[in-house]
């Protein structure tokens, strides 16, 4: 069972400044632990899209032979004015789960025991990222997605960062990041979406340093588009 990319090719449409990413070749099975690792606003958001079917590519095939979760702690599907129990029902029904244990699961893992029947836009942004994230881990998924490990407060991330841990000791992990510190945590490989595709790496670490140095020529060449064009330029010591 695999998640698999072929030939892949996603870009921005409509925009000042297109993004684009061409000739992805991605194979995760299973049980991997993989990174997918760019520099910002490099378009892995676009990607992330595509994985989990929200968008289609522009050109390539997406194959899914294994159950993937949406991004967690993705939280923009909230119904902000209902309660975190009536959110909870809505994917137990969804992902036809039994409602009561289930809703008793993400409420523990997430610690909210106490507001559980408060509004979700009447708490604290932290509580809403806890039940964000358990929404998702009690959830039975081949693959989990994540664009972000920080989960809750400083020093929630210990807890959520084992059970972190755990999903990926059952179950595959996709972990899809701008930052070489929070794959490292958790993957063991990684692809790095550089200008020429997608580059594989079975060494973590030396994926990451793939990322710095194509991260650092991002940065050169946005400050050489901020810099005015030679003959734009005002001398004012003649």
């Amino acid at each position: 069972m695999t998640l698999e990319l072929r030939n892949v090719t996603v870009r921005t449409r409509g925009t000042i400044s297109p993004v684009s990413l061409k000739n992805l070749d991605i194979r995760i099975e299973k049980r991997d632990r993989v990174a997918l690792l760019a520099p910002p606003n490099s378009g892995l958001d676009l990607l992330v899209d595509v994985i989990c079917g929200r968008d289609a590519p522009e050109s390539g095939r997406v194959i899914r032979g294994s159950s993937i979760s949406w991004p967690i702690p993705n939280k923009s599907f909230f119904h902000k004015h209902q309660t975190f129990v009536a959110n909870a029902r809505f994917i137990a029904r969804l992902y036809e789960v039994d409602q009561n244990t289930f809703i008793s699961r993400v409420l523990e893992m997430a610690e909210l025991a106490e507001i559980a029947e408060e509004r979700v836009d009447h708490c604290p942004a932290k509580a809403a990222s806890r039940f964000a994230f358990a929404l998702g881990a009690c959830l039975p998924f081949d693959i989990y997605l994540f664009t972000s490990t920080n989960v809750g407060e400083k020093e929630d991330r210990e807890k959520y960062g084992e059970i972190i841990a755990g999903m990926g000791a059952r179950s595959g992990l996709l972990i899809a990041t701008s930052s070489g510190k929070a794959a490292q945590s958790y993957c063991e490989k990684a692809f790095v979406l550089d200008p020429a595709g997608a580059v594989y790496y079975d060494d973590i670490d030396e994926a990451i340093e793939h990322l710095q140095r194509i991260s650092k020529r991002a940065e050169e060449a946005a400050e050489e588009e901020l810099l005015p064009a030679e003959e734009d330029r005002v001398f004012d010591d003649f």
